[in-house]
């Protein structure tokens, strides 16, 4: 365990380990229970970036072990956060709302996957198109990630963002997205041609 390097921007949960599912876990290793291997990516560096398991890395320590089983992957740092987005979106603790702003946050700041859809990240972190469409919009006002025009669909198809239909449908349907969810706008995106995409503003 002490191997794993826990870093911060890699753990998806808003409040982190320190809760009573981590006790729980804990609770139910010392009943013999047996989990899920958690995940680890070895970078070039030879780290070992926890990506998946963080509660269960510290249910184990507060049991007093010091091993757990752990698959692991060759990649990046930004392949360990890439993964790390999609961890317990369908196994694990029910994720809140902020955990899942938190997964698509961390998403669009891994530069090589920025550019892909709002419907890709949202599959990948599953999540909403919108929500993604939100927090991009979001994080390029703030100047956490610069605009983009293209954008790669999950099956590799070339869109891109239709910034006029998108400012017409959230004005028209400000009333009842606000209704919704105060949070979140619409953002359009038109499957196009690679040939005939353009990087209009």
């Amino acid at each position: 365990i002490d191997q794993l390097i826990r870093d911060e921007d890699l753990q998806q949960r808003v409040h982190g380990t320190d809760d009573a599912v981590t006790t729980e876990y804990k609770n139910d290793l010392l009943a013999g229970a047996v989990f899920p291997d958690v995940v680890a990516f070895q970078t070039p560096d030879k780290e070992l970036l926890l990506a998946d398991g963080f509660k269960r890395v510290a249910a184990h320590e507060q049991a007093g072990m010091s091993e757990i089983a752990v698959r692991i992957y060759k990649g990046t740092r930004d392949d360990a956060i890439w993964y790390s987005c999609s961890a317990n979106k369908a196994h694990g603790q029910r994720r809140s709302n902020d955990d899942k702003r938190k997964a698509v946050q961390s998403a669009l700041l891994v530069e090589s996957k920025r550019s892909m859809s709002d419907r890709a990240i949202a599959e990948h972190c599953g999540t909403s198109p919108a929500m993604v469409g939100s927090i991009r919009q979001k994080m390029v006002a703030d100047g956490r990630i610069p605009a983009t025009t293209e954008r790669t669909s999950a099956d590799g198809k070339k869109v891109v963002v239709d910034k006029a239909a998108s400012d017409k449908r959230a004005s028209a349907g400000k009333a009842s997205a606000a209704a919704r969810a105060p949070d979140v706008e619409v953002q359009a995106e038109a499957d196009v041609d690679p040939e005939q995409a353009t990087n209009e503003e």
